[in-house]
């Protein structure tokens, strides 16, 4: 036991050559891993550090993982993967068989195979393979022999195929998809309104929707003005009425008449709180359209009438922060700066009227309720919209609340941020973060960022 503890530390050592090919990598862990030291040792979850240990070596800083990671043996699977992959599998696989833990050995010896198979060399992973079937008689446990037997045997069997992807040590460097904006207008409204429904009612009412705007749509083709007015008249309920209203209203929109779409947006009822809120949309919709053709003074009519209607719907406040940040984004894409402003203030208002996510039990999850939305949904909603029309201000604002607000919310700001390709904002909050759990959060979600993007080999 001792000689082979000593060949194992030996081994370890000797392979720790450092490779310093990403460096911006390296540094963002290097932060994650100052911050990681900062908490308390009951609190330094092994989870975390064995994410930074692991983002440490496939990237190939090796030294930096061991000393992350410490010397426990049941870890290094991972690690040996990546030793293979940058040139190093014969000494690799002399630290799989140097491990002295039967179960560790034999799925160091597996990672290695499966390595081996994506870099193309079938025939060494095959060896591979045979040698940790030949660790299997020594384990304790009769059902993990079982299982780990059947997966090198169904393993075996696919090397004659190409893998789902090659590995190497030459970076494939990757480009971010950015997320970009649709040339045709959305439709004006939210066809399912803002307020919880059971599925059964979502279905049936669903059915009864198309119905109407099957047979709408046919009387606009035929340019039936008197069939179309006694269709609408003949809708089931005021959001049936509503959404038939907000469909021509979109065909007007897409052939550029304003004019005409507005007075179908008026037309919808205001009986209930969920119409006025539909009806806040279409009229966003109708300012949107004027904004397109540059007429800002009946923008801005459409938009402030939007924004009564939203203030008129005190129950849904889901929908009234999801319709004012949709409506502050636009006017924001416009140049209309004070309107969005004021529209994006409004609706943090509403949104920390949202209730906060329940804190789980120690040790368990709390499942979110179907059709219950939460404050970080609101946060999430707005900080997205607001770096997407660049107004940086309102966005730095809505990740401090949401940090302030919610104690794990770091890597959901920080991946926002980096969605939208904003990777100075998305460092600059990170390094502003007090709490070392957060922080820790962030730098990871940055440095496996910054991994995918130089095309680190996918371990």
């Amino acid at each position: 036991m001792c000689r082979g503890l000593f060949l194992f530390l030996f081994l370890r050592c000797s392979i720790l050559a450092q490779i310093d090919v990403y460096p911006e990598i390296r540094a963002l862990l290097r932060e994650a891993e100052t911050a990681f030291s900062e908490l308390r040792p009951v609190d330094r979850a092994r989870w975390t550090r064995d994410h930074i240990a692991t983002l440490y070596s496939k990237a190939g800083y090796f030294a930096d993982a061991d000393r992350v990671f410490g010397a426990e043996e049941s870890g290094w699977p991972r690690h040996l993967k990546a030793f293979a992959v940058y040139g190093r599998a014969a000494d690799a696989e002399k630290l799989a068989n140097a491990m002295t833990d039967p179960e560790v050995k034999a799925q160091s010896l597996m990672s290695l195979a499966d390595v081996a198979w994506k870099m193309g060399q079938p025939g060494e992973a095959k060896r591979l393979y045979q040698a940790a079937l030949a660790v299997l008689p020594k384990y304790a446990n009769v059902g993990h022999r079982a299982n780990n037997q059947a997966t090198i045997t169904r393993n075996i069997s696919y090397l004659g195929e190409e893998p789902p992807y090659r590995l190497s040590a030459v970076p494939t460097p990757r480009e971010r998809s950015l997320p970009g904006a649709s040339p045709v207008a959305p439709f004006p409204i939210t066809t399912d309104g803002f307020r919880s429904r059971d599925s059964k009612t979502v279905s049936s009412q669903s059915k009864a929707d198309n119905d109407l705007l099957e047979r709408l749509f046919e009387r606009m083709r035929a340019q039936d003005r008197e069939g179309l007015n006694a269709l609408l008249e003949s809708a089931q309920t005021p959001f049936q009425k509503t959404l038939g209203f907000a469909c021509i209203e979109h065909i007007l929109i897409q052939l550029h008449q304003p004019e005409a779409a507005e007075s179908f947006a008026n037309q919808i009822p205001e009986s209930t709180p969920d119409t006025r809120l539909a009806k806040a949309e279409a009229m966003r919709a109708v300012g949107a359209e004027w904004l397109r053709l540059k007429n800002l003074d009946r923008a801005r009519t459409a938009f402030s009438a939007a924004t009564a209607h939203v203030q008129s719907a005190p129950d849904l406040v889901w929908g009234q922060t999801m319709v004012l940040t949709g409506m502050a984004a636009v006017q924001a894409r416009y140049g209309m700066s004070t309107e969005s402003a004021r529209s994006f203030e409004l609706a943090v208002e509403y949104g920390r009227r949202l209730p906060l996510f329940p804190t789980p039990p120690k040790g368990g999850s709390y499942p979110k309720p179907s059709g219950v939305h939460y404050r970080d949904e609101g946060y999430r909603a707005m900080l997205i919209a607001a770096i997407e029309v660049n107004h940086l201000a309102f966005a730095q604002k809505v990740s401090a609340l949401w940090s302030q607000d919610a104690t794990d919310a770091a890597t959901s700001i920080v991946n926002s941020w980096l969605q939208a390709g904003m990777v100075e904002p998305a460092t600059l909050f990170a390094r502003q973060i007090k709490d070392p759990q957060q922080r820790t959060d962030a730098f990871i979600a940055l440095a496996k960022d910054r991994a995918f993007l130089d095309g680190v080999p996918n371990l």
